[in-house]
């Protein structure tokens, strides 16, 4: 499935878990800390394709659709209730 809209992530990991399921392009946030940077990249997506801000339902995720839909008007969202998500493993 191709999705137009650029999808905005929080890091790496997202954007193999969306490579994997659907051909997209996407933009990592790199975290709460958004950058001017990356805020206007998220703006530009906008203007040409749309975005769509696809973040984890917890605090930094919730904290970074808010940053990005103060500055950037018209985005979309998408979620994964928090019971379909998979456990990240941790490696001891």
């Amino acid at each position: 499935m191709d999705i137009k809209e650029i999808i905005v992530v929080e890091g790496k990991d997202d954007t193999t878990a969306i490579k994997r399921s659907v051909n997209a392009d996407t933009i990592e946030t790199n975290g709460s800390a958004i950058s001017a940077e990356c805020l206007q990249r998220i703006q530009h997506a906008q203007d040409v394709r749309g975005v769509i801000v696809f973040t984890d339902p917890d605090y930094p995720g919730r904290r970074i659709r808010a940053i990005i839909e103060e500055r950037v008007k018209g985005i979309k969202h998408a979620f994964l209730p928090k019971k379909k998500q998979l456990l990240k493993t941790v490696k001891v």
